[in-house]
């Protein structure tokens, strides 16, 4: 029995034998949160738990169980590092300060990704505020108050210590950030987390717990934001696949997202 022959797909068809059309496919819109393209993803509750978790017990330690050999050994040996340190740390230190949060978002908005604009100034700004609400209630003091002969670089700290509000704000950038980014992106976006919570050590500003239950807070804020308005990377890298594409000489007739959930990447 000899089937009948199918014509070829327009996916396949060569460059010459493709049929043309003036119809152009407009990706680069963003979606409007709740919207078809905005995913969320069952694991940012795992995480959203797991942080909040976290941030419950480091706040017990820190304001009922005092300051423990193992924190304190371990806030010497970053303390006290050599002081030709200070000029990258405090470079370093940057990228968990508040200010880190209007030059993220004016970041992504240059580059045209208003959802990852949104985002990072959502977690960010309520990482912060988070951190400020939970210092009273917890009420621990900073390094200087606890320890002697705390080496402090760049004048003394004022207020209490835990959460760490830097490492809440680098969390919680991270965090947001991280659907957006490519992988060596995400891995640079998450190796300035320890490094800024290092960094508020070195200085004398946080004891380890205190960084701790800050990257705890800022890592669950992001989890709530990705809940609250899920995740919209379609526009963008949309754009990015047709302008590829036709580089290539393989013009689009047509792309659309699958209808599938791929955290960390975008199937078409």
């Amino acid at each position: 029995m000899t089937l009948p022959k199918q014509a070829p797909s327009a996916a396949t068809l060569s460059p010459e034998r493709q049929p043309r059309s003036d119809t152009r496919i407009d990706a680069t819109s963003a979606a409007s949160p709740g919207s078809a393209t905005a995913r969320r993803h069952p694991g940012d509750v795992v995480r959203l738990v797991a942080a909040g978790a976290v941030v419950a017990a480091t706040a017990v330690v820190a304001r009922h169980h005092g300051l423990g050999s193992f924190e304190r050994d371990s806030f010497r040996l970053v303390n006290d590092l050599p002081g030709w340190l200070s000029v990258p740390v405090q470079g370093v230190m940057q990228a968990g300060a508040l200010a880190a949060v209007p030059v993220a978002a004016g970041a992504a908005v240059a580059a045209g990704r208003r959802p990852l604009a949104r985002d990072v100034a959502c977690a960010g700004g309520a990482a912060w505020v988070a951190a400020k609400l939970i210092k009273l209630p917890v009420g621990r003091a900073r390094p200087a108050a606890l320890l002697h002969a705390v080496l402090l670089r760049g004048g003394p700290q004022s207020g209490l210590g835990f959460p760490s509000g830097h490492a809440a704000v680098a969390a919680a950038l991270a965090g947001a950030a991280s659907p957006y980014l490519s992988r060596r992106g995400r891995r640079l976006a998450w190796a300035l987390v320890p490094a800024v919570g290092l960094a508020r050590i070195y200085v004398g500003a946080h004891l380890p717990v205190d960084v701790i239950g800050g990257a705890a807070l800022g890592w669950g804020i992001a989890a709530a934001v990705h809940l609250l308005f899920g995740i919209d990377r379609s526009g963008a890298d949309s754009e990015a696949v047709r302008r590829a594409l036709e580089a290539a000489g393989r013009p689009l007739l047509a792309l659309t997202r699958a209808g599938v959930d791929a955290r960390g990447s975008v199937p078409f």
